[in-house]
């Protein structure tokens, strides 16, 4: 009972260092964010931050690592919902771009692998994005089977696609209403699948 009583309590006790670290890192960055100052925001002492991580950066690890198994699980549920895989890929990207609002932390840490910081955290920004490309790559492997897509390399598609996404992240005006974000994103997809779609995809029906 002792023994389950205190397994809670550190639990509870990394859980909130977590989400000071949270807090503070997309407010500031992690660059910014010190050790103390995690400290100070999660209510306890310096030496029990080192009791339960490394440094920083492992504490920066495991909160990129958190949301980024939140954004796996979104991309998965809103890929699930439409029947077209045009609208699927509609759906993924317009939640992958609401990502960058909602898990601030994952921009930073795009931003520090493209910066060369902190080289340790290349092995998470990898797996991240190897299982965004997996579930396009389903997506795009569903059109060619049902002769929408005319594509020749999956793969190569999949990461332009996400690359497209990722910069189009970074231009967009701040403050955008759900509904342009959607618009931005399904004119920028309209362009990009009419280089997809099968010519008989393309053909106009009979009678029109």
């Amino acid at each position: 009972m002792r023994y389950n009583t205190l397994k809670t309590k550190n639990k509870n006790t990394r859980e909130g260092i977590l989400e000071s670290a949270r807090r503070l890192f997309a407010q500031f960055g992690p660059k910014k964010t010190t050790i103390d100052e995690i400290a100070q925001e999660a209510g306890v002492g310096k030496g029990t931050i080192y009791y339960y991580f490394n440094d920083k950066e492992d504490i920066f690890l495991k909160v990129v690592q958190e949301e980024a198994e939140q954004l796996a699980g979104r991309l998965k549920s809103v890929a699930s919902g439409p029947e077209n895989p045009e609208q699927k890929l509609t759906a993924v990207f317009m939640e992958k771009l609401r990502s960058f609002s909602d898990f601030v932390n994952l921009r930073w840490l795009y931003d520090f692998i493209d910066s060369g910081r902190w080289s340790g955290l290349k092995q998470e920004t990898m797996a991240l994005a190897q299982k965004e490309q997996t579930l396009v790559e389903g997506i795009l492997k569903e059109g060619q089977s049902l002769g929408i897509f005319a594509i020749e390399d999956v793969s190569k598609i999949a990461q332009n696609l996400l690359r497209v996404v990722s910069a189009l992240s970074k231009t967009l005006p701040q403050g955008m209403s759900p509904g342009e974000l959607k618009q931005s994103l399904e004119d920028m997809l309209e362009f990009i699948l009419n280089g997809l779609r099968s010519r008989q995809e393309l053909k106009p029906q009979s009678g029109e």
